[in-house]
């Protein structure tokens, strides 16, 4: 029996003894894994987003939601196109809450130029006089 905890334990200080692996910038992959990764938010969950365009119409809708610590939400659509490569804000509209910790809004737009377009959402979370401004951005979509 004291020649198998020896060994046992002969064992255990050659395992831990060992050097840990090391790995280098030169021998990572040339692909880099992207893991979801959440940042910390103080007053309030990223607003989410979503526009439609039927035509030459389009149809934005936003969804902001605060943690029971926010005061008010104001939440801003900014409806953007595509302009000589940047994004230029042609239209946009605000709402708040104070009385909630979610806030819905929805607008829309008529008589689109051809073009690339994309919502962008802010979200600006209240607490007492801190805040903390998220921000949201559809995929783009095209109007022929």
């Amino acid at each position: 029996m004291k020649r198998w905890i020896s060994l046992l334990a002969v064992i255990t200080m050659a395992l831990t003894a060992m050097p840990n692996p090391v790995v280098h910038a030169e021998d990572t992959p040339d692909t880099a894994v992207v893991q979801n990764v959440q940042p910390y938010n103080l007053y309030g969950y990223a607003p989410t987003n979503m526009l439609r365009i039927t035509g030459t119409s389009a149809y934005c809708e936003s969804n902001a939601s605060g943690y029971s610590n926010a005061t008010k939400i104001v939440m801003t659509h900014y409806l953007e196109k595509k302009v000589n490569g940047s994004w230029t804000s042609i239209a946009d509209w605000t709402k708040q809450t104070t009385t909630d910790d979610t806030l819905k809004m929805t607008t829309g737009r008529t008589g689109l130029a051809s073009g690339t377009y994309r919502l962008r959402t802010v979200a600006t979370y209240y607490c007492g006089s801190a805040s903390e401004q998220l921000e949201c951005i559809s995929s783009s979509m095209t109007v022929s």
